[in-house]
C-alpha cells in the first residue's frame, strides 16, 4: 500500500551529510513540498525536481500556529506527497507529528536524516551523554512558566531566531551570570568559524542576521547556581561531609531543634514588621533548618530531600481535588469541608480509623496558637456555636465562673476556660487571637519605652516616680501614637 506522505530529513546543512535514502526519495520525487528554501540542500537537488517551499505558511510569531498552517498546506495536496524537512524529522520538528496525528502511521513515511543535535555536538566536540546534556526547543523554553532546564548540566537551545534572542537573554539570566560564556553554532554552510563564543550579556551582536543557530551554554558550578534548592541541599550535604563545618557535623535532630523554632519566630517577626527584604533573609534561614534536617535523615537512612518533596507535593495534589481533579468547591468553605473528609479518608487508608480529629495539631504549639487551631477544626465538622451572640455569651458564663472561684486550682482552671472562650470568640470576629495579642504585646513595650525615656531625661528613676506621673506618661504615649508621631522602637524580646 502506498504511503500518502513521506517526511524527508534533509541534514543539518552541508548536502554530502545527506543520507543515501533520502537522496534516493528526492531523485524518485515527482515533486517535492520544502519546509524551508534556507537550507543548503536545495542548491543541490536534482535537477528535474519542480518544489514548493512552504516560508510563507511559517510567518508569524507561534511556531505552532505555522506548524498548522504548513499541515493544512500538505494536506491539500494531491497525494502521494514528498515533504522535506532541515536536520531529522524526528527532531524538534512538530509538523511530522502533526501529520502522524492527522493520517495515522500507516500513512506517514519517515525517512530520518541527521539531526541537529549531532551536528552541534560534532561542532562542539560534545559527547551529548556526558553531564546530562539537556536539548530545548527556543520557543518552547521562552513559552515555559518555569524554567525548562537545570543550570547545573549542559544546554543547548536549538531553533534560536533574531527575533527572540533579548527574550533568551532575559531568561537565561534568571540563572546565569551576564559575564557567562556561551557559544553560537552556525548552520553548517553559514559561515566561519562554525561556532562563535560570546558572553551571555553579548549573544544578540553575535548572531548573524537573519539565521537560525544553536546556542550552547556551558553548565554552571553549585556554588554558582545561587538560585537553585540543588545548590542547598548540595551545600548542606558539604558542611556534614568530610572536610566539611566541625559545628554542622556536631549537629542531630534533638539540637537543631532551637534553631528550628528560632528561625521560624524570625519569620513572624518579619511579617509583623512587614519588612519583606527581612523576610526574604528569614525564609532563607528557615529553609535552611528544612534541608538540615533532610540531610540529617538522609545520613541516617531514613529519607532525603526527594522524600520530602514527594509527600507534599503528593498531599497538595491529593487533598486539591478541585484544581487537579473534576471535583468542584465554589468556595473556601467548601474547600475546608473537603479537606478534611480526604484527611479523615487517609487516616482509614493508614489504619488510623477512629483516630481523633486534632490528633495531628502539634503539642509544642504556644497555647494560644493551639486553642485558635482547635477551635477552627472542630468548627469545620459543624462543632461550634450558631451565632457570635452565643459566643459572647460564653464569654460572660467563664468570667462570671472566674469570679465566684475559691481556690488557686479553680481560678487558674477557670482563667484557662475563659482564655479558650475568647479566643473562639476572636475567631467568629475574624481576628487571629495570637496577632492580636502579639500586637498589643508590641504596643505595650512602646508605650512603655517611651516612658523610661522620658523619665530618664528628667533624671527621675521609674521605681520613685509617683503612679500619677507614670499614668499621665502612658496617656502622653498614647496620644503620640494617636497623631502617628515617631515612637521609641520596641525593645528586644517585645
Amino acid at each position: 500500500m502506498q504511503v500518502r506522505m513521506t517526511v524527508v530529513g534533509l541534514g543539518p546543512g552541508a548536502p554530502e551529510r545527506l543520507t543515501r535514502e533520502a537522496w534516493q526519495v528526492l531523485q524518485e520525487a515527482p515533486f517535492l513540498y520544502l519546509r524551508t528554501v534556507c537550507h543548503p540542500v536545495v542548491r543541490c537537488l536534482p535537477p528535474h525536481l519542480q518544489w514548493e517551499a512552504l516560508d510563507r505558511c511559517a510567518t508569524g510569531s507561534d511556531p505552532k500556529e505555522a506548524a498548522e498552517r504548513i499541515v493544512a498546506r500538505l494536506l491539500e495536496a494531491d497525494p502521494p506527497v514528498v515533504y522535506a524537512v532541515p536536520g531529522d524529522p524526528w527532531e524538534s520538528e512538530r509538523t511530522t507529528r502533526l501529520l502522524l496525528q492527522r493520517l495515522g502511521r500507516d500513512q506517514v513515511r519517515v525517512v530520518p536524516g541527521l539531526g541537529l543535535l549531532q551536528a552541534t555536538c560534532a561542532a562542539l566536540e560534545l559527547d551529548p551523554l556526558e553531564r546530562g546534556l539537556q536539548f530545548q526547543d527556543a520557543w518552547e523554553l521562552l513559552s515555559a512558566e518555569q524554567p525548562p532546564y537545570n543550570p547545573l548540566r549542559p544546554l543547548l537551545v536549538a531553533h534560536v531566531e533574531e527575533r527572540w534572542v533579548e527574550r533568551l537573554v532575559d531568561q537565561l539570566r534568571v540563572h546565569y551570570p551576564e559575564e557567562h560564556g556561551v557559544c553560537v553554532v552556525l548552520p553548517a554552510g553559514a559561515g566561519e568559524p562554525p561556532v562563535l563564543r560570546t558572553p551571555l550579556r553579548s549573544l544578540g551582536q553575535a548572531l548573524p542576521a537573519s539565521t537560525t543557530v544553536v546556542v550552547y551554554v556551558p553548565p554552571l558550578a553549585p556554588e554558582q547556581a545561587l538560585r537553585l534548592p540543588a545548590t542547598l541541599e548540595w551545600i548542606c550535604a558539604k558542611l556534614r561531609g568530610p572536610g566539611g563545618c566541625p559545628w554542622d557535623r556536631e549537629q542531630t535532630h534533638a539540637s537543631l531543634r532551637n534553631n528550628l523554632l528560632e528561625e521560624c519566630y524570625e519569620v513572624l517577626e518579619a511579617l509583623d514588621r512587614g519588612d519583606l527584604e527581612e523576610l526574604r533573609c528569614e525564609l532563607g534561614d528557615l529553609l535552611m533548618q528544612v534541608f538540615l534536617h533532610a540531610q540529617l535523615a538522609r545520613e541516617e537512612g531514613a529519607f532525603d530531600l526527594g522524600d520530602v518533596l514527594a509527600g507534599i507535593n503528593a498531599k497538595l495534589i491529593r487533598r486539591h481535588p478541585h484544581v487537579f481533579g473534576s471535583v468542584e468547591a465554589p468556595d473556601s468553605e467548601t474547600v475546608l469541608r473537603n479537606w478534611e473528609a480526604i484527611k479523615a479518608h487517609e487516616r482509614n487508608a493508614e489504619g488510623k480509623e477512629g483516630a481523633s480529629l486534632l490528633d495531628g495539631l502539634p503539642r509544642s504549639l504556644p497555647a494560644l496558637a493551639f486553642a485558635q487551631a482547635v477551635g477552627r477544626r472542630v468548627a469545620r465538622v459543624g462543632f461550634d456555636w450558631m451565632r457570635v451572640e452565643e459566643v459572647w455569651a460564653k464569654v460572660e458564663e467563664e468570667m462570671a465562673e472566674l469570679r465566684r472561684a475559691e481556690t488557686p486550682e479553680e481560678r487558674a482552671e477557670e482563667m484557662g476556660d475563659l482564655l479558650f472562650a475568647l479566643v473562639n470568640l476572636a475567631r467568629w470576629l475574624g481576628i487571629d487571637a495570637e496577632d492580636a495579642l502579639r500586637a498589643t504585646n508590641g504596643k505595650f513595650c512602646r508605650r512603655f519605652a517611651w516612658l523610661e525615656a522620658q523619665a530618664a531625661a528628667h533624671g527621675i528613676p521609674l521605681e520613685r516616680m509617683p503612679i500619677a506621673d507614670m499614668d499621665a506618661l502612658w496617656e502622653e504615649a498614647k496620644a503620640r501614637e494617636a497623631k502617628g508621631w515617631p515612637a521609641v522602637e520596641e525593645a528586644d524580646g517585645c
